[in-house]
């Protein structure tokens, strides 16, 4: 590809545009840039003025003033005050085809006055016609009527062919008498026709856009877009194509989350004019209806119910504020001294009400310190509650959501529960110590921070297993964890029509047809989670390996049940079930033993191409 910024002369009178386009190079169908100037070029037709032979164009040889200091090139007087001007040059004919577009393209100097506010041109003309007549000169393809510089300049005309056929191209100075001055000289050189390279599209746009084959909708001109995804989401995969088929479109997928897929469009008319859309994904913020962190461990967050001991004030929960001791390394959490040999636990931290929908699941988180002792084969460990209740006392706390018994590290652990609103009404969620009294030793303090209280995100199913799986309409057994299927087919079945639905109907099918057979039908399943949970199965289809029976002779006779059903004339015997699926095939006899009980047709073929069935 070759950058060219041109001058491009609209068709309508005093027209200039710019424009830049990226072109592959033409070969001319027409170069001239006329010699040294002492030879008029073969087929040429350059007309003298029509009143004077001195005011038209005349073909000049004085070095330095052709285009690029050379001496060729054509040369008319400038305009005065005698006549009206018609004079021109028309080129040899060059053969074009119907329906293309064509460049002329040459260098000129047209002078331009401007006197006492009144401006003063040379009108010049490129015009095209079917022969080298100035009469047949018929179709105006550009007209300059503005004063130009005086210095050569490269002008464009285009041209679209009717038909194909020779064409001839003029340059014509047309201007009416100027009464008060003379105008300078006119010069004109390098004239070139080329056929017009197609302008390379610089279309970037993006025409689909899907996140996990779900459709993003597009803003013209946008390039970024966010997009929140369920938090337990994998990283989901990207598809985009651009708006022009011949742009190349690369994705780079995220790698993390939160992260960034990038799409580049790369338009015909190159990297410059590339464009980048980026995909922002972040999970989805839960809706956080409690947070607790306890602050500096200073007051007791309002709502909240701290209990101690029910036997000893010390042994119950208590607010601590002892710095680096918190989760984080906070001074504000929960405390509560560890079990030794004096008396069953029941403490509680409760939590305030919180109002919860009907139906909807919600997840209480924490961190919490719990130990745990092993001596001499015996294990010992606190025992911890997380409870649900419909008010903030104890008793209340009827619900029990999560309960841990055996020994825990001792460090800092990020706990779960979940709970489903039964009505849509407020809650309470308690913290219980209940460690019976232990009888030889005491146990570590425990610590709880960071409680939590968010609506559950919906956990998209991974289910990509198929519910039905057809072959030309015929039922397949769909076996649980299998993903390849063989399936036979006569030797003169068309290739196979398979079909196929998931078991959840928010996941998405493709199916890919064989081509061949042999060959294989492939199925995709891609669940809600995406494609790290995608399914492939396979159906792999074959002819019958007795394929190629009719080179075959039968040379005795088939008796079934006592009748005789197939003589030495006859080719083939096939079976079929009552849904038409052939079940065997055979070229002297059948085996019935293997078949199940039912109702099966025969169909004999013989030499004579005949066809009998038996029911």
């Amino acid at each position: 590809m070759k950058k060219r910024k041109l001058q491009i002369l609209g068709l309508i009178f005093g027209l200039t545009s710019m424009a830049t386009l990226y072109a592959q190079e033409q070969t001319p169908l027409l170069h001239e840039d006329f010699g040294m100037g002492y030879t008029t070029p073969a087929g040429w037709t350059i007309m003298p003025g029509a009143n004077d032979a001195n005011m038209g164009w005349n073909l000049s040889r004085t070095i330095g003033m052709g285009y690029g200091g050379e001496g060729g090139f054509l040369m008319a007087t400038g305009t005065m005050s005698f006549w009206d001007r018609d004079e021109w040059v028309i080129t040899p004919s060059v053969t074009l085809v119907k329906g293309k577009t064509y460049e002329i393209t040459f260098y000129a100097k047209l002078p331009g006055y401007t006197e006492n506010e009144n401006t003063f041109a040379e009108i010049f003309r490129v015009t095209a016609g079917t022969s080298s007549s100035k009469d047949a000169q018929t179709e105006e393809l550009l007209k300059i009527s503005t004063p130009q510089s005086g210095e050569y300049t490269k002008f464009t005309a285009e041209f679209t062919a009717k038909a194909s056929r020779p064409y001839y191209f003029g340059f014509n100075i047309c201007t009416p008498k100027l009464e008060t001055f003379s105008m300078p000289g006119i010069s004109l050189d390098e004239i070139s026709i080329s056929e017009k390279a197609e302008e390379l599209s610089k279309d970037a746009s993006l025409k689909t856009l899907t996140v996990n084959d779900i459709e993003i909708e597009i803003v013209s001109g946008k390039t970024s877009y966010d997009y929140e995804l369920n938090d337990n989401t994998a990283i989901p995969v990207v598809t985009a194509t651009a708006t022009d088929d011949a742009a190349k479109v690369t994705v780079t997928q995220a790698t993390t989350i939160p992260g960034s897929a990038t799409i580049k469009v790369v338009p015909q008319s190159g990297e410059a004019d590339a464009v980048s859309y980026t995909i922002n994904f972040t999970y989805t913020q839960k809706s956080t209806l409690l947070y607790e962190d306890f602050g500096m461990g200073y007051t007791t967050p309002a709502g909240w119910t701290i209990m101690p001991g029910a036997n000893d004030a010390n042994m119950g929960w208590n607010l601590s504020r002892t710095i680096g001791m918190g989760y984080g390394g906070e001074g504000g959490f929960l405390m509560a001294t560890g079990t030794m040999s004096f008396w069953d636990r029941d403490e509680w931290v409760i939590t305030p009400s919180v109002t919860l929908v009907k139906g909807k699941t919600y997840e209480i988180t924490f961190y919490a310190k719990l130990p745990g002792y092993t001596e001499n084969e015996n294990t010992f460990a606190e025992i911890f509650r997380v409870t649900a209740g419909t008010s903030s006392s104890k008793d209340a706390q009827t619900e029990e959501l999560l309960k841990i018994s055996t020994p825990q590290s001792g460090e800092y652990t990020k706990f779960t529960a979940e709970f489903t609103a039964k009505a849509s009404r407020p809650y309470y969620f308690g913290f219980n110590i209940c460690t019976p009294k232990l009888e030889t030793f005491s146990m570590p303090g425990i610590s709880l921070d960071e409680i939590s209280i968010s609506e559950k995100a919906e956990e998209l199913s991974k289910d990509a297993s198929l519910k039905t799986l057809t072959v030309n309409d015929i039922e397949i057994e769909i076996v649980s964890g299998k993903t390849s299927y063989d399936y036979e087919l006569n030797d003169n079945t068309a290739i196979p029509v398979v079909t196929a639905t998931a078991t959840d109907d928010a996941a998405k099918v493709t199916v890919t047809q064989a081509t061949t057979i042999p060959g294989s039908a492939t199925i995709k399943v891609v669940p809600q989670s995406g494609e790290a949970d995608a399914v492939s199965y396979t159906i792999n289809f074959t002819y019958d390996p007795l394929n190629g029976y009719d080179k075959q002779k039968i040379t005795d006779q088939i008796i079934y049940n006592g009748k005789m059903i197939f003589n030495p004339s006859h080719l083939l015997l096939e079976v079929f079930d009552t849904t038409g699926r052939i079940v065997t095939k055979s070229i002297d006899d059948i085996n019935t033993e293997s078949l199940k009980k039912g109702v099966y047709i025969v169909r004999i073929i013989g030499t004579t191409h005949f066809m009998k069935i038996l029911k």
